[in-house]
């Protein structure tokens, strides 16, 4: 076998490639020739052909003999003298088999495969005046994979109008315009082990005429099948998705696996990622060789940048003849996290705070995006006011997708007013930096106390003059008065404090303190006013204490006969039913003698106090005082109030001076429960207790002492018979036992005596109880081992 192949085959087979998109690579295409025959040998039909051998004027034709062919260089095999008698429509055909060709080893698309051949394919009498036809298929394994048809559209197609003997082609028919070259495609699935290449001529008359070939008959030359082999390689997946992933966060590695089906290695360049969003796909393996018939993979790694799609192309290339340039599509998706807070939210509107005192405010940042959220410790306060708040918590990082955390700012003011400030929240949040608005308003107590000094002026001795001294809250915050006190006086000042809610000032409020000046000597007299407030320390270097106040009070006593009483104008307190008495003074502190007509108590207890110690009308010399005593038996619970009122004269003035009287009422009581014990019986020998609760329901405290009377053997006290002092409202227990000895009732009285003399007694009734055995009647005679019955009564 010739296995040259023709110089316009290879022509054609060139432009084919080209026309394929089949670009030759560096390992380069390798040809094969399969089969050659071009019919040259003189030998018809050749080697290994089938089919009719020879026939002149007969239907089917066959070989019939060489004869000049393209170019006059080779001959060619011509289909043999025939004509057809069947004029059906249907046509006649003969078919000539080549060879049979092993082509298994080529049967991948990546390889080529064509039939070539040179063909005479004149167009004649009758196809030109009664509408024959005649065809050429090219078959493979008794499939037609081209049909050429004799016509004037043919290339290289003439009419031939003799009429005579059939012939072989016109010897001066050598040029390749009667030759026409035809390069034919065998697709991959034909190309077996046992391929078989044929030919068809197939004739047809459409009008009831036979079919001639004539003069000229249809030849064929240089019949060859070739075969072009490439490299290839393939790889997979054509596409990577890496799915979605937070913005900043890097997924696995995904692979892209290349194999190489050649013989030998193949090279692999400009591994390279290129597209959009080329810069958040990583290579993280590379190859530059795969051995040959083995696999290799180039792996890459996906982490956004930014959100939503994110796209870009992973690019390659190997040596090889087909599918040298590999090109895969990425793409991913980028989540990020979005931070939401509650709306409205406004940390401490609406509230007030105390200056150094601490109010927080805790609200939830919620993470409603698709990837964990981080709030940065660079979370700040800003503003106009940042110092009078404090960042106390931030989340512990991560926040889940939908999960919640709290922020908690701390406000303590140093200032007083409005303190606007700005929470400024940096996160990994797609919609940025958060700001919130702070709303801290501070407030504080304030105080300002006038006149001060308080002057009395000139007073005369004995005379009494009242001044007010105002304080008012100046400030925002309540004002909280502790303490209103003279902290240093001469006698003849009187302080009238304020207490309960008058010392509780809210803002812009005031009140009037009372201080009265009673001078009982000629000359200067001071005092001092002291008033200490809830106002905190000042925030100085080092801090001072503002919340104390002096207020100096000065008077001026001239001589004149004045009234004066000086005792104990104070609250005590006395049970009721008994006698209290304190010892007070009267004084004439003026610079005359006074004289004391009278002495009254009056008021709504009057009854209740007694003067004694002192006869009217009573004569004070000037500067000299008499002793007298004052007593006070409370006849209910509370306070109890008069007042003692001195009329009198000095020098034909009047005068006068009153001493409140105030004393409260306190209350003794006990109540012993039960008042009655013991009402069951208790069998002789045996002992019970009893348990008798005292509960003081007065306002002394008391310690109780239990008592039994004397020959008391059956009952007693166990434990101690003097209890604790117990407070109003309090209990004591003492236990009480009753251990009889007959059956005898023992009546007895308990008594519970307080040591403010109230007492209880409580009523003993035990009794003992035994069993006595009785009998009655008498017992019959009774046989030996045997019984009767006897009553016995039981108490």
């Amino acid at each position: 076998m010739n296995n040259r192949l023709p110089i316009r085959a290879k022509l054609l087979l060139g432009i084919f490639l080209v026309l394929c998109g089949i670009q030759q690579s560096a390992l380069g295409a390798v040809s094969t020739t399969l089969l050659t025959q071009d019919f040259n040998s003189g030998v018809f039909p050749p080697a290994g052909w089938s089919g009719p051998t020879s026939c002149q004027y007969c239907s089917g034709g066959g070989w019939y003999r060489a004869t000049g062919g393209n170019g006059g260089a080779n001959g060619s095999g011509q289909f043999g003298d025939y004509y057809m008698y069947n004029n059906s429509g249907a046509g006649s055909s003969v078919t000539e088999n080549a060879p049979l060709v092993n082509a298994s080893g080529f049967a991948t698309a990546a390889d080529s495969m064509f039939v070539d051949f040179d063909a005479f394919l004149p167009y004649n009498y009758y196809q030109l005046y009664y509408g024959s036809s005649l065809t050429l298929d090219v078959n493979i394994n008794g499939t037609s994979i081209k049909t050429i048809k004799d016509d004037a559209t043919q290339p290289g197609a003439f009419a031939d109008y003799q009429y005579g003997p059939i012939s072989d082609p016109n010897p001066n028919y050598t040029s390749s315009f009667y030759w026409p070259h035809f390069h034919i495609y065998v697709p991959a699935a034909s190309r077996t082990s046992t391929m078989a290449l044929s030919f068809t001529v197939t004739a047809k008359n459409s009008n009831s005429y036979y079919y001639y070939c004539y003069a000229d008959n249809i030849a064929l030359d240089n019949v060859t099948i070739s075969n072009t082999r490439y490299t290839s390689m393939s790889y997979a997946p054509t596409s990577l998705n890496f799915g979605s992933i937070g913005v900043g966060v890097q997924t696995a590695p995904q692979y892209v696996v290349i194999t190489n089906p050649n013989s030998n290695p193949i090279s692999i360049t400009g591994v390279q990622i290129a597209g959009a969003n080329a810069s958040d796909f990583t290579i993280v393996r590379t190859i530059s060789t795969i051995a040959a018939n083995s696999k290799d993979s180039i792996g890459v790694v996906f982490k956004p940048t930014s959100k939503l799609l994110r796209q870009a192309t992973l690019l390659f290339t190997g040596n090889t003849d087909i599918g040298g340039n590999g090109s895969v599509d990425m793409r991913g998706n980028g989540l990020v996290p979005i931070i939401s807070l509650p709306s409205p939210l406004q940390p401490f509107r609406g509230t007030r705070t105390r200056f150094r005192a601490v109010r927080t405010v805790s609200f939830l940042v919620t993470n409603t995006g698709g990837t964990p959220l981080i709030i940065y410790p660079t979370t700040y306060i800003g503003g106009d006011f940042p110092g009078e708040y404090t960042i106390t918590r931030l989340p512990s990082n991560p926040i889940p997708v939908g999960g919640s955390d709290t922020i908690t700012i701390a406000y303590s003011p140093t200032m007083e007013g409005s303190h606007s400030a700005i929470l400024y929240i940096n996160s990994n949040a797609d919609n940025g930096q958060q700001i919130v608005v702070l709303y801290g308003v501070g407030i504080l107590p304030r105080l300002v106390v006038y006149p001060s000094p308080l002057n009395f002026d000139s007073v005369g001795i004995g005379q009494k003059k009242c001044l007010e001294i105002t304080i008012q809250n100046t400030g925002s915050d309540t004002t909280y008065l502790t303490h209103n006190y003279l902290s240093s006086a001469d006698a003849d000042f009187v302080l009238t404090p304020l207490t309960g809610s008058d010392t509780i000032l809210p803002p812009d409020q005031k009140r009037q303190i009372n201080i009265c000046f009673t001078p009982i000597r000629n000359g200067s007299r001071q005092a001092r006013l002291r008033l200490t407030t809830n106002i905190p320390l000042t925030f100085d270097v080092p801090s001072r204490d503002t919340s104390s106040f002096n207020v100096n009070i000065i008077g001026q006593g001239v001589p004149y006969g004045t009234l004066a009483v000086r005792g104990t104008p104070v609250v005590d307190s006395q049970i009721v039913g008994k006698q209290l008495c304190r010892t007070d003074t009267i004084f004439n502190t003026g610079s005359a003698d006074l004289t004391i007509t009278s002495a009254t108590i009056n008021g709504a207890d009057s009854a209740e106090y007694t003067m004694s110690g002192v006869t009217f009308p009573l004569v004070i010399p000037a500067g000299q005082h008499q002793v007298f005593s004052l007593c006070i038996t409370p006849t209910q619970r509370g306070d109890r109030n008069a007042s003692l009122n001195l009329v009198g004269n000095t020098n034909g003035t009047a005068i006068k001076a009153n001493l409140p009287l105030d004393v409260f009422g306190q209350l003794v009581c006990a109540s012993a429960t039960p008042n009655s014990a013991f009402a069951n019986k208790a069998c002789v020998g045996t002992t019970d207790t009893a348990f008798i609760t005292v509960s003081n329901c007065g306002d002394v405290a008391t310690s109780y002492t239990a008592s039994l009377p004397a020959g008391a053997t059956m009952y007693s006290i166990a434990g101690a018979t003097t209890s604790s002092v117990v407070s109003a409202n309090g209990t004591t227990t003492f236990p009480i036992t009753f251990t009889p000895t007959d059956r005898t009732v023992q009546n007895m009285t308990l008594t519970i005596t307080g040591n403010n003399g109230v007492s209880q007694t409580v009523s003993l009734a035990g009794q003992g109880q035994a069993a006595t055995v009785a009998g009655s009647g008498t017992a019959d005679s009774t046989y030996v081992n045997s019984s009767s019955n006897v009553n016995v009564t039981i108490n």
